[in-house]
């Protein structure tokens, strides 16, 4: 009876302690969650260029001084056209994402790949492939007929061969990116247990920042060739009007865009020491 009774006090002493932890945990995360949004609407008040132009009025473009009609008609039928294959492959992503996340078929991939894979790392690397396969083959159909509507408008010079190869690119650094961020979080989940949040907030930030300064040198060159816009009028104006609205950059760039669109394009991209312009070669 005795040890019956040392043994009921325990367990309420744990429930207790546990209950205490799992209140100081949520009260952590309400922290959290305040602490971030008045730190996102203070950066919005403060970085929000509200009056882009001091002491000017901003007026409203007239489409018809620019365009003649035969273009602004032609440019409305090009988005009426578009509009239908983009909400069929958000219709068909969102339709994977639900069958995935609501229903059991999630729950057999994520049983098959933990019953044949048994390092977690290498299980969130699975996942991530799996998914990301099944999430571009299920919206393939959808990518397809937008390139078919952009090849009937003339916006899109590529060839069939070279859209899937851009396919097949953009599937491989979709994987990668979203694989180094799941290890990541999962790591710190594994590692932190109750306050895995705080340290994943912050990583997620410095993320941002090394991906903001590492894509225009390691992503952007696998879809396009960058070369130095040559000294010309059009160089300095640019980087006057850089150096006019604040924004250091380090070069300007022509990429070689016209080898997949007639359209045309501008503009900054990179952090820091990265941040550059570029322009696509369809404007000069």
């Amino acid at each position: 009876m005795p040890s019956r009774s040392r043994g009921l006090a325990r367990s309420g002493g744990l429930a207790r302690y546990g209950g205490l932890t799992a209140s100081r945990g949520l009260a952590v995360a309400w922290a959290a969650l305040v602490a971030g949004t008045l730190t996102l609407v203070a950066m919005v008040v403060l970085m929000t260029p509200w009056h882009p132009l001091p002491g000017a009025r901003l007026a409203p473009a007239v489409v018809t001084d620019y365009f003649t009609p035969a273009q602004i008609a032609r440019s409305n039928a090009f988005f009426a056209d578009i509009r239908w294959p983009s909400w069929f492959g958000l219709a068909l992503g969102l339709a994977v994402v639900v069958a995935l996340g609501l229903s059991t078929l999630g729950r057999s991939l994520v049983g098959i790949v933990r019953r044949r894979v048994h390092r977690w790392w290498l299980q969130v690397i699975c996942l991530v492939v799996l998914v990301s396969l099944v999430q571009r083959v299920v919206t393939l159909p959808a990518a397809a007929w937008a390139q078919g509507v952009a090849h009937a408008y003339g916006l899109s010079t590529q060839s069939w061969l070279s859209w899937g190869l851009d396919v097949a690119t953009s599937f491989l650094v979709t994987v990668v990116m979203t694989a180094v961020s799941l290890l990541f979080l999962v790591g710190l989940a594994r590692r932190f247990t109750r306050t895995w949040f705080l340290p994943a907030a912050a990583g997620a930030g410095a993320l941002v920042i090394v991906a903001s300064f590492a894509y225009p040198v390691v992503i952007e060159p696998l879809y396009n060739s960058f070369t130095p816009l040559p000294d010309s009028p059009l160089r300095s104006q640019l980087l006057k009007l850089a150096d006019r609205d604040g924004v250091q950059v380090s070069e300007v760039l022509v990429a070689d865009a016209s080898r997949r669109t007639t359209a045309l394009n501008a503009y900054v991209s990179g952090f820091g020491s990265t941040k550059r312009i570029v322009l696509y070669d369809t404007l000069l």
